[in-house]
């Protein structure tokens, strides 16, 4: 039942970095890029994250 998934760690100074993978990462999942790449080179596209699962934590 467990996922697992890799998680990016970026420094504080490195907002527009995380600002960029984030949305390039959403932009993979939407036109199915990430499942390919997951069938491809593991075997499984269940290897990736669901689209519910990539959110961008805030702070609070």
């Amino acid at each position: 039942d467990q996922q697992p998934y890799i998680y990016f760690l970026f420094a504080d100074n490195q907002k527009d970095l995380q600002e960029f993978v984030n949305k390039r990462l959403e932009e993979l999942q939407k036109d199915g890029t990430l499942a390919k790449l997951a069938e491809k080179f593991l075997g499984n596209k269940d290897y990736i994250p669901t689209k519910d699962a990539l959110k961008v934590p805030s702070k609070k």
